[in-house]
C-alpha cells in the first residue's frame, strides 16, 4: 500500500504507506507551522503544501538533519517500534552473518536510523523539485 504525492512541476512522488504518515510525523515535530497549511496529512483529500511552504519545510528538514535533531528522533521512534508488537519487523533486519539455514532478523538501531535518514533525504529532494504538491 503506498500514498501517491502529487508535485505541480515534478510529477508524482511515490512513497510506502508508513514511511509516509512516519515523513509527515516528522514534519509536524519539526516545523508544525510550516505544516499546518496542509490539515489532511493521513488522508487522500487532495491537500498539500504551496511551493513556498514545500520550499520552506525542505529547509527546515535538511536543518534537522544538519543539527543532528534527526539522529535522535529515529533513535526514539526505533525504540517505540521495536517495543511495540505490531511494528517490531520494520526495525529488525536480515543478519547476513548468521549461518542459520533460514532467514535470521534482529533489530538494528543504526541500520534503521539511516534509512530514516534516508526517506528524509528523499522528501527533501522532492520538496525541492516540486511547485507545491498534494497528497492523493
Amino acid at each position: 500500500m503506498s500514498v501517491d504525492v502529487i508535485g505541480n512541476s515534478s510529477g508524482w512522488w511515490r512513497v510506502a504507506l508508513y514511511w509516509w504518515f512516519t515523513l509527515a510525523d516528522y514534519s509536524h515535530h519539526i516545523a508544525p507551522s510550516v505544516t499546518s497549511a496542509c490539515r489532511h496529512w493521513r488522508s487522500s483529500d487532495e491537500d498539500g503544501l504551496n511551493g513556498d511552504q514545500a520550499r520552506e519545510l525542505a529547509a527546515e528538514l535538511q536543518r534537522s538533519i544538519d543539527d543532528g535533531r534527526i539522529d535522535e528522533y529515529a533513535r526514539q521512534l526505533f525504540v517505540r517500534l521495536y517495543n511495540g508488537k505490531r511494528m517490531r519487523c520494520l526495525v529488525e533486519y536480515e543478519d547476513d552473518s548468521s549461518d542459520a539455514p533460514f532467514p535470521v532478523c534482529r533489530p538494528d538501531e543504526r541500520r534503521f536510523v539511516n534509512e530514516f535518514i534516508g526517506e528524509v533525504q528523499r522528501f527533501i529532494e522532492f520538496l525541492l523539485s516540486c511547485e507545491g504538491f498534494r497528497i492523493q
